[in-house]
């Protein structure tokens, strides 16, 4: 868990050459895009990668439909992704082509 908390995804994302999806769940509590979709934006930006990034604004961290977000839901919410996620996968994929 240590090394969770001290790593920085920068150093490995930096100048990559191959396109990024990158999808946040806007009710996420564990990987929230307020910390982490500009600074993605950035290193994009800056190294100028191809990168798509996206959030669903009702999504929780495993991407369903969610209220609060928080982990003690998770059990209590549908087995199944939010509208447009599987969408949004697929489409990004084929384009690639």
């Amino acid at each position: 868990m240590r090394s969770l908390l001290h790593y920085d995804p920068a150093d490995d994302l930096g100048g990559l050459e191959t396109p990024i999806l990158a999808l946040f769940g806007g009710k996420d509590t564990q990987v929230t895009p307020t910390q982490n979709e500009s600074v993605l934006a950035s290193l994009c930006e800056n190294d100028r990668m191809n990168c798509e990034i996206k959030t669903f604004e009702n999504a929780n961290h495993l991407f369903q439909a969610a209220n609060t977000g928080f982990i003690t839901e998770y059990a209590m919410l549908p087995k199944e992704f939010v509208n447009g996620f599987l969408v949004s996968i697929s489409e990004w994929v084929l384009a690639l082509n």
